[in-house]
């Protein structure tokens, strides 16, 4: 029965410490020092996601990613930050940097990013963030197209924001329980906010930045930095404890059936 029990304590130990995952990365990091790229995975603290994928097409245009400098389109995001561009409108240019968490977010989870949009994208162009769950669902879109106006889909649609202005957006994505996440935000203009929670099936487990046919010029690109993933909460003790009774049941279960 001690053995049982040192397994059952063990067995809650190992899943509480798999659920703190946790960690920052932001463009100052060495992986960087030489661009940005496809196989490039910095991490300032902790190692919460994997490593960056970028797909870019340049049409008859340009496209790619790069890291930029400060205000490198006009929105103060600090010393430097991640940048995108696909230019001009009807060129077919296009990029896409994606990146996965490394795991799914456990409920309480929240990650975090700051999102500098300027000038909008032009005609038939578009830059924006998108969340997906654990099948690859598209599970939260914000998106920036003709005009000041920055949209929101997922398991609801309508504006987030609708007003221009060189504010950083302070975005955060809560998984506050297993069918939800919230969505909180401050617009580009200073004043406006944004809360909302979305309906989801699975746990978020990976985002994407993209951009394609922009307007031509710096100030129409969108630069982004500071990703963050919280750590899970640590259960109560009394959560704690049933975990426990839970792991050393399904152990004696097993060991009857012998």
């Amino acid at each position: 029965m001690k053995k049982l029990l040192v397994f059952a304590v063990a067995a809650m130990v190992a899943g509480a410490a798999m659920a703190t995952t946790a960690g920052s990365d932001d463009s100052t990091q060495g992986a960087y020092g030489d661009g940005w790229a496809t196989g490039d995975d910095g991490a300032a603290t902790g190692d919460a996601f994997g490593a960056w994928t970028v797909n870019s097409v340049q049409g008859s245009g340009f496209a790619g990613a790069f890291i930029a400098g400060a205000s490198a389109n006009g929105v103060d995001l600090g010393a430097s930050s991640f940048g995108l561009y696909a230019n001009p409108n009807t060129s077919g240019a296009s990029v896409e940097a994606l990146r996965d968490f490394n795991g799914a977010m456990l409920v309480g989870q929240v990650f975090s990013f700051t999102l500098g949009i300027n000038w909008d994208s032009g005609s038939d162009g578009a830059k924006g963030f998108t969340l997906y769950d654990t099948i690859g669902t598209e599970i939260f879109n914000m998106n920036n197209g003709n005009s000041a106006v920055i949209t929101y889909s997922g398991s609801s649609s309508g504006t987030m924001f609708a007003n221009y202005g060189t504010t950083a957006m302070n975005v955060a994505i809560t998984y506050s329980s297993a069918t939800t996440i919230d969505v909180a935000a401050n617009g580009r203009d200073g004043v406006e906010t944004f809360n909302q929670s979305f309906t989801v099936a699975n746990a978020p487990d990976s985002f994407r930045f993209y951009a394609y046919q922009m307007q031509a010029g710096d100030n129409a690109q969108p630069n982004f930095d500071d990703l963050n993933m919280t750590a899970a909460p640590i259960p109560e003790p009394a959560t704690m404890g049933l975990l426990g009774l839970g792991a050393l049941a399904l152990v004696l279960r097993r060991k009857m059936r012998k």
